[in-house]
């Protein structure tokens, strides 16, 4: 057999050059899976910092339609709106306790505003977040949130400790609740006025009066009818429960020509979830095996949450009042612009002071309902200034970040918020803030 000669350029690639080649191929492969990685992670980081954006602008929008109704078809001080340094009011009954009302209608404000209201329901305990300077706020809102309508009555019938309102079936109010529900179902009427809210009424004359809402039914098909606990409302020619206003004397005859209407409290406020059977899904395990961050097993997560509570200041335990409204929220402050002006001066100019969310200022004129004289009260807030705060998921930051201050001193906010009990891990802070005219107290000066 004849072999053809080979050549030195025919040889195959020693092991040293295989391995030097195969080391150069790892660490081109290794450089572009770190440089993926880097990619994906901050990609990530990315997306969750514009998920907790986007949850906490829906939330946010949520909190600023409702704040837009405070006082819609209510008083924005009722303690006031009774009597104010003997001149009348639009209030009938004084709301005494000695009287016997519920602490809801004693102290019926438009707005009502706690420093320091984040609550945990999974210990009983105030939480004000020492470890970033927060102490949210609670915040209880008072008007007409679960409808729009005023409704005629059609009679008022006082037996014993009841007090049945029979509203006009006919009225153009009543056929727009119906829609096309049957007039057997009670469910378009039980979702308005169901019990533990305020009923409501107006007379012929202007004069407002307030109940506690125990049932709603229906006397007959189509015949809605609203039954109030004690007390029992003014009717002319009884006794009042507690001392009237001057120049009112009750509802006149059976009430033809008089109005109700649904009064809701709305409160919010930054709580802990953890407990509360129901929200037990967003702290656990997801289906695809991600587990929480840590800062959420250990309690250092919060959420807005929006709920109704009764006169006795419990929940109404109704699935559709309790609402969480932005996970992750670490803040919710107000601030205020007022009408301090002295109340029968000429020319009547407004006299606007404006407070920072945070001021002292702000809870002395939210809290004090029942302060029969001087300026500061509810009634005499124009604009409310709300700032809600809430955090990324996860702690993507190792360094703070001062947040600004405003000219009177108090805190602006935060750009990064520390994870308690760590010393470097600090999550991307996103500020919502609005300023909400509230136009159905406007000119109120008790």
């Amino acid at each position: 057999m004849t072999h053809l000669p080979r050549h030195s350029s025919d040889r195959g690639f020693t092991l040293i050059e295989l391995l030097v080649a195969l080391l150069a191929g790892m660490i081109v492969t290794g450089s572009a899976f770190a440089f993926a990685k880097a990619a994906t992670n901050s990609f990530q980081q990315e997306t969750r910092s514009a998920a907790a954006t986007v949850a906490g602008a829906v939330g946010f929008r949520r909190l600023v339609a409702d704040m837009q109704r405070a006082g819609f078809l209510s008083t924005p001080n009722i303690q006031r709106d009774y009597v104010y340094g003997g001149v009348a009011g639009s209030v009938c009954v004084q709301p005494s306790s000695a009287a016997g009302y519920a602490s809801g209608i004693q102290n019926l404000a438009s707005l009502s505003v706690e420093q320091g209201g984040a609550y945990s329901p999974s210990d009983g305990q105030n939480h004000n977040d020492a470890a970033n300077g927060l102490s949210p706020d609670r915040i209880t809102i008072a008007g007409s949130m679960t409808s729009t309508e005023q409704f005629p009555i059609r009679t008022i019938v006082v037996n014993g400790g009841n007090t049945d309102i029979f509203l006009q079936p006919a009225s153009g109010a009543a056929l727009r609740t119906w829609g096309t529900a049957a007039k057997t179902d009670v469910t378009p009427w039980t979702n308005i006025f169901a019990p533990g809210r305020i009923l409501r009424v107006v007379d012929q004359l202007g004069y407002q009066y307030f109940g506690v809402i125990a049932a709603t039914s229906l006397s007959s098909p189509g015949q809605p009818m609203i039954r109030l606990g004690l007390p029992a409302l003014f009717m002319q020619g009884g006794t009042a429960s507690g001392p009237t206003n001057p120049g009112c004397s009750g509802i006149n005859g059976l009430a033809v020509g008089a109005l109700a209407n649904v009064v809701n409290r709305i409160r919010y406020e930054i709580r802990d979830l953890r407990g509360v059977a129901s929200y037990n899904s967003i702290y656990a395990t997801s289906t695809l095996g991600v587990s929480s961050p840590v800062e959420d097993a250990t309690g250092n997560r919060f959420e807005l949450v929006r709920y109704e509570i009764d006169t006795n200041n419990n929940s109404i335990n109704n699935p559709e009042t309790r609402e969480l409204i932005a996970e992750y929220a670490v803040d919710l402050k107000l601030g205020l612009t007022v009408d301090s002006r002295v109340s029968g001066v000429t020319p009547p100019v407004p006299v606007l002071q404006k407070f920072d969310p945070g001021q002292p200022q702000v809870y002395n004129w939210t809290t004090l309902a029942t302060i029969p004289s001087g300026t500061a009260g509810p009634e005499r807030i124009r604009s409310v200034q709300i700032r809600l705060m809430v955090r990324s998921r996860q702690a993507d930051r190792s360094s703070a970040l001062a947040g600004p201050t405003l000219g009177s001193g108090v805190s602006g906010g935060l750009y990064r918020y520390r994870i308690p009990g760590t010393t470097n891990r600090y999550a991307r802070v996103r500020t919502f803030q609005s300023d909400i005219v509230l136009a159905n107290q406007l000119g109120e000066i008790f």
